[in-house]
């Protein structure tokens, strides 16, 4: 829920001026199983909209056949660390990394595409704790993790912080 919650972890259209639409755009940092949970959630949206006999208030959003980098730079912090692209955050620096991900949780199907379906995974209704202990380990691999040392109630990175230079997420190249 933190992800729908936030809008930079969704919003990947940007408004095209001459064409008076807006066209969806890559998220460098978003990870594809976020990505295609996203597309899910616009698809259902949609539908039960279509079933209630109500117009969808949304503006017009083109996909381009290719993929196109968002100028967007607000890289969302705290959500689970499968949101992130593993290879987007693995060329992040320490620095950048610190506070970033919430490393105790994912939140993604393994195969996000049976995500909000009529006939629903079992795992969908498994609460946020038992499914990240469940998938966690699974997920994690892909992802260079700082050497964390666990507290009871956080993580704690075992060198100083530094601050997040939000504008150089976009720069490295995966």
């Amino acid at each position: 829920m933190r992800i729908l919650k936030n809008i930079d972890s969704h919003s990947d259209d940007e408004k095209d001026f001459e064409k008076d639409k807006y066209i969806i755009k890559e998220l460098k940092y978003r990870s594809q199983e976020a990505t295609i949970f996203m597309r899910r959630v616009d698809a259902e949206i949609r539908k039960v909209l279509g079933e209630n006999g109500k117009r969808l208030q949304q503006r017009i959003r083109e996909q381009p056949p290719h993929s196109i980098p968002s100028s967007c730079n607000r890289v969302p912090k705290g959500l689970p660390i499968d949101f992130y692209d593993p290879g987007w955050y693995n060329n992040c620096t320490l620095g950048q990394k610190v506070g970033l991900e919430d490393t105790r949780n994912v939140a993604f199907l393994l195969d996000v595409s049976n995500s909000i379906k009529g006939n629903q995974d079992i795992n969908e209704t498994l609460d946020s704790q038992t499914f990240s202990k469940k998938y966690l380990d699974l997920k994690i691999q892909k992802y260079k993790l700082p050497e964390v040392k666990l507290d009871d109630s956080e993580n704690e990175i075992n060198s100083s912080s530094a601050d997040i230079d939000e504008e150089s997420f976009l720069d490295d190249e995966d």
